[in-house]
């Protein structure tokens, strides 16, 4: 025993629980029916807590957030955050960096937590186009910037 509590299981069997009382005793539906509510509004409750009461978007209509990376004399770059049922993929396309050179990718939330998701090396043809990945949620995301090896700024932008 690790010394932790949780209440999700207790919680939703509590939701299943009441709903199937009250609508027995209040509304006089048919226990069996009443049961299968109960269930149903409990899977609801732990859907809305499983991804934070947002709504899945309709398939091909991503809720994606876009970062325009500005930075050095001659590198720039683009990031798409898209949202994922574990959190956020970063699709991030990078030119004008220095070829061979390995970088890192950080980001910020309006909280201030900062952490590198992930580094890269910048192709001999100087255009990197990689995919990573964080738990945060997109409109978590407040920046992100790219460093090199010494921790300066190569690029950095703002989600719009």
């Amino acid at each position: 025993w690790a010394g932790l509590l949780t209440f999700g299981q207790p919680v939703f069997m509590a939701v299943g629980g009441y709903a199937t009382a009250i609508l027995t005793t209040r509304y006089a539906v048919n226990p069996w029916l009443a049961l299968i509510c109960g269930i149903a509004l409990s899977a609801v409750a732990a859907g809305a807590a499983v991804t934070g009461g947002a709504p899945a978007a309709a398939p091909g209509h991503r809720a994606t957030r876009l970062v325009e990376l500005y930075g050095r004399a001659g590198a720039h770059g683009t990031v798409r955050l898209v949202p994922e049922g574990w959190g956020t993929r970063v699709e991030l396309v990078e030119a004008g960096g220095p070829p061979g050179a390995v970088l890192t990718v950080t980001m910020a939330t309006g909280a201030g937590y900062r952490w590198a998701i992930g580094t890269f090396r910048v192709p001999v043809g100087g255009r990197a186009a990689v995919q990573l990945a964080c738990a945060a949620r997109p409109g978590a995301v407040t920046a992100l910037w790219i460093t090199d090896r010494a921790g300066g700024e190569v690029l950095w932008g703002h989600p719009t």
